[in-house]
């Protein structure tokens, strides 16, 4: 059924967990990277398939 979807779709989807909070990532007085506690990448969803690497990577 995800093959059925459209690539826009499928953007607005990926979009929520490829997200990064502009707060998060400009921070620069930090000791600890707000991204050093993250367990797994965000962009891991992007190994899914080819089709999700393709819609995925122009979001990150």
């Amino acid at each position: 059924m995800a093959h059925q979807l459209a690539d826009e779709t499928l953007a607005e989807i990926l979009a929520d967990s490829l997200a990064v909070d502009d707060a998060d990532f400009a921070v620069t007085d930090a000791k600890v990277s707000p991204f050093a506690t993250v367990r797994e990448s965000s962009s891991s969803v992007l190994a899914v398939c080819k089709r999700w690497a393709r819609v995925g990577t122009p979001l990150l």
